[in-house]
């Protein structure tokens, strides 16, 4: 949408001299809900038959985009607001309707756009928005990664809705909600220092063993990034952080590891029939604590006090060497200094400020964007701000804004990444997502960015040719020399290759 910088006075004011009319308008209506009441709003315009075309947060309140067929309809969405208990607001009239679409949905021109030619608003396009009408559905991670479930019906509809939507909400037990909750606790404590000493303790944002580690101060946000070592360590060591914090972390990338590998053998199955396709392409497995093999088909024992898992993991860790702190590259011993090895998956701590503006002042932190990696785990923050565009329907969902479960279960976001778009054509697409500004306070997010190995050779001809002998359809793409650090390369070439032909043919 162009001029998004624009405020909605500007935008009125526009209106007003340019003569638009509301015929123009396809009588949107957008709805302000009270957080108490978003999921009752939802479901009051569904039983209407209204269609709801986008959603957005803003200040902890939920955003309700609706295309109308005709000026009643929009009078119905009126009094359906006020009918809601605590009631909704809804905005009285086309010309209002448009400033929020204009100041909330600036980047979705398929709602509404600028013409830039004719200075005005005009409608939507007819292609505007499919329809979800599936009710997406809440896996438990315990049960999806117990043992027997490789195969079962469950397995088949957590990928079919991750290939619908391009994510998936999966439910974490007690114990690793209490282990995610402890991450969240101690990385707040950890960006509450001064930024001397977050560059002292995690080093400057920075490759290492040709991976990135380290802190960073963003324009919208505080990064902080930190993988396993080969060795079973874990990189930057963080040495004076809260105490808590390099265990905590190092302990859910343990756990992580094991889900997604669980995760992948029912994504191989769906894919070519074999579960294990992606073992060769990863990184071994982590070792659990004392070198135990990790259960990787099964989350935490509820059993275990975090505390003292906390306790041995902070042991395990100091009993390891720590690598020597990278020197400066004028310093006389850079050139005889040895990274550390580190492992290919990552986990990433991001703080997010309520007082931040935001891209172009649309309280958008971090801007739509794909994860590079098979798939991404983020667990809902306390404080909400994540949204996944849906692939069936295009749409922004407030994702970390679910329903508090009757259980205390925690809902963790699985989400499809790059390479597993590219390795599967788009088969499972890449998750859209990002950050809006959080309602208050501080948005502390944990995502875990699941990834192959860079040198991995994908070579998916043995696979294909299986999957034709056994009468079945591999979705894979051809590849039988690229790497994955190759595969956006890979995939440019084909496109520009493919555009040719077309050209040609023409």
């Amino acid at each position: 949408m162009g001029d998004a910088g624009r405020d909605g006075d500007e935008v009125g004011a526009r209106l007003a001299t340019t003569g638009s009319s509301s015929a123009h308008l396809a009588h949107m209506v957008v709805v302000r809900a009270p957080s108490s009441s978003r999921f009752d709003a939802l479901g009051a315009f569904e039983r209407r038959g209204l269609h709801v075309v986008g959603l957005a947060s803003d200040g902890g309140e939920l955003l309700i985009a609706l295309r109308c067929a005709d000026a009643s309809a929009a009078a119905a969405v009126r009094s359906t607001c006020a009918a809601l208990t605590p009631p909704a607001s809804a905005t009285p009239t086309q010309q209002a309707a448009l400033e929020q679409l204009h100041r909330h949905f600036y980047d979705r021109p398929s709602l509404a756009h600028w013409e830039t030619e004719e200075d005005a608003w005009v409608a939507p396009r007819p292609t505007l928005l499919g329809t979800h009408a599936a009710t997406p559905e809440t896996f438990a991670l315990a049960r999806l990664l117990a043992p027997g479930a490789d195969g079962s019906a469950e397995a088949a509809r957590f990928c079919a809705q991750l290939r619908r939507d391009s994510y998936v909400p999966v439910l974490l037990g007690p114990a690793e909600r209490e282990l995610v909750e402890l991450c969240e606790a101690s990385a707040h404590a950890w960006f509450e220092q001064d930024e001397d000493a977050k560059v002292d303790q995690a080093g400057v944002y920075a490759h290492i063993d040709r991976k990135f580690v380290g802190y960073r101060q963003g324009k919208f946000r505080e990064q902080l990034e930190l993988r396993a070592t080969k060795e079973g360590g874990f990189f930057p060591p963080l040495p004076g952080a809260p105490s808590a914090l390099a265990p905590a972390l190092s302990l859910l990338t343990r756990e992580v590891d094991g889900w997604a590998r669980g995760l992948l053998r029912h994504v191989g199955r769906d894919l070519c029939g074999q579960p294990d396709f992606f073992e060769p392409l990863l990184d071994p497995p982590l070792a659990g604590v004392g070198g135990a093999p990790p259960a990787a088909a099964a989350p935490a024992a509820a059993a275990a006090d975090l505390g003292a898992r906390v306790a041995a993991e902070r042991a395990r860790l100091s009993a390891l060497p720590t690598p020597p702190p990278q020197p400066d590259e004028d310093d006389p011993s850079y050139a005889s200094w040895v990274p550390p090895a580190l492992r290919h998956s990552l986990v990433r701590a991001c703080r997010y400020d309520a007082e931040s503006a935001g891209v172009c002042g649309g309280g958008v932190l971090c801007e739509a964007h794909n994860d590079v990696g098979f798939l991404t785990f983020d667990a809902c923050a306390a404080t909400p701000g994540l949204e996944a565009l849906r692939r069936a329907d295009g749409l922004w969902v407030p994702v970390e804004e679910a329903a508090a479960q009757p259980g205390g279960e925690l809902v963790l976001i699985v989400m499809v990444g790059d390479t597993l778009g590219y390795l599967t054509k788009d088969y499972y697409t890449p998750c859209r997502h990002r950050v809006v500004r959080p309602p208050d306070g501080a948005r502390i997010g944990l995502p875990f960015l699941f990834r192959g190995r860079s040198d991995a050779v994908l070579n998916t001809r043995p696979a294909l040719d299986a999957a034709a002998a056994a009468g079945r359809r591999a979705h894979l793409a051809e590849m039988e020399t690229t790497t994955i650090k190759e595969l956006p390369a890979f995939a440019s070439a084909k496109s520009i290759l493919r555009n040719w032909f077309k050209s040609v043919k023409a």
